[in-house]
């Protein structure tokens, strides 16, 4: 991340492991591409606003992103209509079809209210739901209302994540319990491999 934040971060970590820098004679050109479209004013004034958001703990990934460095990735979630008999059909064996339906709606829902927060906070850009069964299935378009997310097909015969991940060679497995404190992982890897539950 070439960001103006870059050497807040890591000067002080080589004083401390090298001491003070030495100044070089060598002369290096860079690009004022910036200061030339946004002016010098307006540059400067954007650097010192991403140099106070740093102070003030904002996440390196969201200040890349505000510096348009970096295109936040999309979050995918795939999922079944909760529908008796077709989801945790293990659980239903032991609770009873309607009451495992019941707890993987919950499951998708939470998720997909994380998913939610995670892009109120700038972690993730879209945020897509990967639908097993078809797009116009009731809870699929209340879940796409209710949390904003994007409706997607997935492939015939497939379990979901092959659809999109086959050319991923960047995977990432997410922790089980998935939660705003990981979402930050997303930032990091082409692909990031996770469950609802």
């Amino acid at each position: 991340m070439r960001c103006c934040v870059s050497p807040m971060r890591i000067a002080p970590r080589l004083t401390r492991a090298a001491g003070r820098p030495a100044c070089l004679r060598d002369v290096v050109t860079t690009s004022g591409r910036r200061w030339d479209v946004q002016g010098a004013l307006r540059t400067m004034a954007t650097m010192w606003r991403l140099r106070f958001d740093f102070l003030r703990g904002i996440s390196a990934w969201i200040i890349a992103e505000r510096y348009g460095e970096r295109r936040l990735p999309t979050l995918q979630v795939f999922a079944r209509g909760p529908v008796a008999g077709t989801v945790k059909t293990r659980l239903a064996a032991a609770t009873g079809a309607e009451r495992a339906a019941s707890f993987y709606r919950m499951l998708v829902e939470r998720t997909l209210a994380t998913a939610q927060a995670a892009r109120a906070q700038g972690y993730v850009g879209d945020v897509e739901l990967w639908c097993a069964s078809s797009l116009d299935a009731a809870s699929f378009k209340t879940w796409r209302d209710r949390f904003g997310v994007v409706l997607m097909p997935q492939c015939a015969g497939d379990s979901g994540h092959g659809c999109t991940m086959r050319s991923a060679p960047r995977l990432h497995a997410l922790p089980a319990r998935f939660d705003i404190d990981t979402a930050e992982d997303l930032a990091r890897y082409e692909a990031a491999v996770g469950s609802v539950g």
